[in-house]
């Protein structure tokens, strides 16, 4: 029999974990570029082209498949604004695969260039504050939760994993 780390969750905690989404054909595009092998045909933009903090992505509305976001957003200034420009240039049934240090584990608070910490209610937060600048997400937000999970082989090197998906 073969195992999966989704079989044995359900199996050891009675619950189902949701399958990846797949994104639709198109773009795919990993934000900050870094020293990550990324799947073939996925292109990496970052510095000194792209600035997160001061430029729009440079793809049209609703031109882009799947996004990828790896150990990137808790470098950012605004990550808010960072997530609404993913979600202009995503497809509708687009994908955003982000990885981030868990907020309270050591990888995340060691890294003096970390400007921002997540848990597991940081996207429900974010999509939910009506705080947040109109010019930021005026549309309103259209990307939903799909996957969300805190991963880790030690307790210090926790992840956050998610995957979310444009709605509309």
């Amino acid at each position: 029999m073969d195992y999966d780390l989704q079989y044995l969750f359900w199996y050891g905690m009675d619950r189902r974990i949701n399958q990846p989404a797949s994104p639709p054909p198109g773009q795919r595009i990993n934000l900050g570029v870094g020293h990550k092998q990324m799947p073939h045909g996925v292109k990496s933009i970052g510095l000194p082209e792209w600035n997160a903090d001061t430029m729009r992505l440079p793809y049209a509305t609703g031109t882009v498949a799947e996004v990828w976001a790896l150990h990137f957003l808790e470098h950012v200034q605004r990550p808010i604004a960072v997530l609404a420009e993913v979600q202009r240039v995503l497809m509708p049934g687009g994908v955003c695969n982000i990885v981030v240090p868990y907020g309270t584990c050591h990888m995340a608070v060691q890294d003096l260039s970390h400007t921002h910490f997540f848990n597991e209610s940081s996207w429900d937060h974010a999509f939910q504050n009506p705080y947040y600048d109109d010019h930021d997400v005026a549309q309103g937000w259209h990307l939903r939760q799909h996957i969300n999970l805190i991963m880790g082989v030690k307790g210090e090197n926790l992840a956050l994993v998610t995957q979310l998906v444009r709605t509309t």
